[in-house]
């Protein structure tokens, strides 16, 4: 399916160029990866080449070096990009004829952080407690998963029981129960370190497609003000502490086969979902999935609009398209075993602890145009 969406947005950026005329063909491709890359160079070619180029490390990096109409290219190294986006004009979008497209080839944006062992202090029993630097939308992480949960409510006076492997959130704090004969310094637990995963703020005419995006405390993209002609494809939004997607203000946002579950902090909250509409947005959904797992599929405004297309069925799409359908119709329903990881791929990947300045790690903060 991936393959087939990369060769629809193509074919429509090859017929926007022929529009466009010459002025839109001045577009560059810029690469990002996080494993060969390096900020310093100008992210001109995928592999290092000598006096050509070569990739930059992260897609922040690849973001200040961007104009209108650019496309970003992201390789899918295996491991996560841990940084979080923020795109605002006047240097973020494209024309019509010809967008800025990120291109993420599958790659995780994961806003999630270790929680350091000397955090945690001993409640009772096998009980451990610690408390987070923001205490609203809290989520716990481990080996890439959002841990199980046990919810409480205001009207909680003390903590739930909790099997091991099982955490809830109380006055404030993270209570986390682990195995008998185990100590908590044995779990790698995360926390979120970032807000939003992908901020588009007053700006038109981008695609970003193919890109998971989890582990944040707030939204997984947030469409916030003034955003038009952006369309989402093949995203999944997942374990993110308020809600995968939010649109909101003025904004048109086409949000097309993807994917929103494991976000929010519950089935019965008024105040989380997978999708979040507000204000006066308009919102298309185009073969999605929102699953009221976690949270409510949605919560719309009384002015939001959210617009539901039909599946088109495989028989009448486009030749380029038939392949996507395919895929999409073949894969298994299960969100939990569809949409993340396998568990040994998660723990192979070794992932260091980074100091945190205002909430972003040292570095990695949302792009400012030099």
């Amino acid at each position: 399916m991936l393959a087939s969406i990369r060769r629809v947005v193509a074919a429509g950026l090859v017929l926007g160029l022929m529009a466009g005329g010459a002025s839109s063909a001045r577009a560059l491709d810029l690469y990002v990866n996080n494993d060969l890359g390096d900020d310093n160079g100008n992210g001109r070619t995928p592999t290092f080449e000598d006096g050509e180029g070569s990739p930059v490390r992260t897609i922040n990096r690849a973001l200040r070096l961007a104009g209108r109409g650019d496309r970003i290219i992201i390789a899918n190294t295996g491991k996560p990009y841990r940084e979080c986006l923020s795109l605002s004009a006047p240097w973020a979008g494209g024309v019509s004829v010809a967008p800025m497209h990120i291109e993420a080839n599958g790659a995780t944006l994961d806003g999630s952080r270790p929680i350091p062992s000397r955090a945690w202090a001993h409640f009772k029993g096998e009980i451990y407690r610690y408390r987070p630097q923001k205490l609203t939308y809290p989520m716990l992480f481990q080996d890439g998963r959002p841990v199980e949960r046990v919810l409480t409510d205001a009207k909680t006076t003390e903590i739930p029981a909790l099997a091991p492997g099982q955490w809830c959130s109380f006055k404030g704090d993270v209570y986390f129960s682990i195995d008998v004969g185990k100590t908590i310094e044995d779990y790698a637990l995360f926390e979120p370190g970032h807000d939003v995963g992908i901020t588009l703020y007053r700006c038109e005419h981008i695609i970003i497609s193919d890109l998971v995006v989890q582990g944040f405390r707030l939204d997984g993209i947030n469409c916030n003000e003034g955003v038009f002609d952006a369309l989402l494809l093949g995203i999944t939004c997942r374990g993110n502490g308020r809600c995968g997607l939010f649109v909101g203000g003025a904004s048109k946002v086409e949000v097309r086969a993807t994917v929103l579950g494991d976000n929010g902090q519950g089935k019965e909250t008024l105040d989380s979902a997978q999708l979040i509409a507000q204000d006066y947005s308009v919102t298309v959904l185009d073969d999605c999935e929102l699953l009221d797992n976690t949270a409510p599929a949605m919560i719309k405004g009384e002015h939001a609009r959210v617009e539901v297309k039909a599946p088109v069925d495989e028989k009448d799409a486009a030749p380029v398209e038939k392949e996507a359908f395919k895929a999409i119709r073949a894969q298994p329903v299960a969100f939990s075993k569809r949409h993340w990881p396998d568990e040994r791929e998660i723990r192979s990947q070794p992932i260091p602890f980074e100091p945190m300045h205002h909430g972003r790690p040292a570095g990695q903060c949302c792009p400012q145009r030099n």
